[in-house]
């Protein structure tokens, strides 16, 4: 089936048909109802009110498709790693955390804005965050934080418009010491009483494990099959076949680059209590998806599924006034930006569609019952097939609808809709007998309005030669 006939079949199960590029004017319109039906829609969500805790710091380190199944803290069985460990155990463990998208690009421009991604628009690897969306580092920024942000770049680059508001931010390669070198000098050559500080790390270090850096074979197993690693790509996309030993290599490649990750983190973790900053230093380590390693199911790697192994993610907190402790509640990355700006005592803006879990963390309320969503625009599985929208889509491909238990996904392949409280693998497709069905496709048509016109990312070669060998071009 041709593509443009398989989302005419998508737009059908879940509102409608896809629209035409509209004109501004009904840009505008659009925008403005979609905000009102939304505001009605979620009115118990708005964040909690300013809570004037000033001079906290926070270190935001995001690891690019790490799975929550390789932590210890999320997956018993997943394996020791002592610094990883050893955090989790002083932090809260948020067990129910959701990314909002299952690749890098919407899902941080979530992270960092509070929105999800058919609000903040950069939904397509041709778009940038459009100028004037606030942003985390921005509020921080205005209060007189001092703002830094490292990354590897990829969708993380300047291009994409997600170093709005920092100071600093700049892309460093893998090759020299890493983000995590940068912040571990950053925090060494810190007076212990300065300005509190806002630091943002990315690493797609674990979400290379494919490329079989020579860092990582040398740390394969005896027994591993290793060969022309070129067609480990391949594989994962589903445009060849691996052997059952390809994937227990990939496996092995996997847990071997997160042990690596385990260490460096570790070394940021000690740098930190080294500066002087720990007591008043929030530090979360949180993922924005996760990775299909599962052929037999067909899901395998990221970006196009909106099942949970791409969109449960771990998230970890500690910080001052944070007891160690599990807790089980919806959470999205929405939720990030209004909880650091919360903990901060910086007002947030309006309309973002996280909470606070600032009281949460600090021993008070949970959020109340809402919905939790993930989209995707860009990407599509059709026969096992990974393939990208030849051009920027104003609808969503895919809804997912998480509530109370039951996660709903719409999209190519019809209803699914599961029983995550039974089910947390979602192997049972529920739609022919679940009694939600109706409002859970209700939810999802709601968040197909249009939200926000995307801006249009000027491409270089440069930004596509890195998006290429990471896979998504």
């Amino acid at each position: 089936m041709h593509f443009t006939e398989v989302l005419s079949d998508v737009d059908a199960l879940i509102g409608g048909p896809a629209p035409v590029a509209p004109r501004p004017a009904v840009l505008g319109r659009l925008a403005g109802l979609a905000a009102l039906s939304l505001a009605v829609l979620f009115a118990g969500c708005a964040p909690s009110e300013h809570r004037g805790t000033e001079g906290r710091s926070f270190v935001l380190v995001s690891v690019d498709t790490l799975n929550r199944s390789a932590l210890e803290a999320f997956e018993r069985g997943a394996g020791e790693r002592p610094a990883l460990d050893r955090f989790a155990g002083e932090s809260v463990r948020l067990l129910d955390a959701h990314s909002t998208a299952s690749w890098t690009l919407p899902a941080h421009a979530s992270l960092l804005t509070g929105l999800y991604p058919d609000r903040h628009g950069t939904t397509d690897p041709r778009h940038r965050l459009a100028a004037g969306v606030p942003t985390l580092a921005a509020a921080l920024s205005g209060a007189g934080y001092e703002t830094v942000g490292w990354t590897e770049g990829g969708y993380l680059s300047e291009r994409f418009g997600l170093g709005a508001g920092f100071e600093l931010y700049e892309k460093n390669e893998r090759a020299s010491r890493g983000v995590f070198g940068k912040a571990i000098d950053f925090l060494r050559r810190r007076p212990a009483r300065s300005r509190p500080f806002f630091l943002f790390l990315h690493t797609f270090q674990v979400h290379d494990y494919y490329k079989a850096r020579p860092r990582v074979v040398e740390r394969l197993p005896a027994d591993a099959e290793l060969g022309n690693v070129g067609r480990f790509q391949d594989c994962l996309q589903g445009r060849s076949a691996c052997e059952p030993a390809d994937w227990r290599t990939m496996r092995d490649l996997y847990r071997i680059e997160v042990d690596l990750l385990d260490a460096a983190f570790g070394q940021l973790l000690a740098a930190l209590a080294e500066s002087g900053h720990e007591d008043r230093t929030f530090v979360i380590l949180i993922s924005d998806h996760g990775e299909g390693l599962d052929p037999e199911r067909g899901r395998t790697h990221h970006a196009g599924r909106l099942h949970e192994d791409q969109i449960r993610i771990p998230a970890l907190i500690r910080g001052p006034g944070v007891e160690a402790r599990d807790l089980r509640m919806p959470v999205s990355l929405v939720d990030l930006m209004p909880t650091i700006l919360d903990l901060a005592g910086v007002a947030s803006p309006a309309e973002l569609d996280g909470v606070s879990l600032a009281p949460a963390l600090e021993g008070g309320d949970s959020p109340g019952p809402r919905p939790l969503f993930a989209l995707e625009h860009a990407f599509w599985w059709p026969d096992g097939q990974r393939k990208k929208s030849h051009s920027p889509r104003h609808r969503a491909i895919s809804i997912a609808v998480i509530e109370n238990g039951l996660w709903y996904v719409g999209g190519p392949r019809g209803d699914q809709v599961y029983d995550v409280r039974s089910d947390p693998r979602q192997s049972r497709n529920l739609a022919a007998e679940s009694e939600r069905l109706r409002a859970l496709r209700r939810l999802a048509r709601q968040r197909r309005l249009l939200k926000v016109e995307p801006s249009i990312r000027s491409q270089d070669r440069e930004t596509e030669s890195e998006l290429r060998s990471l896979g998504y071009l």
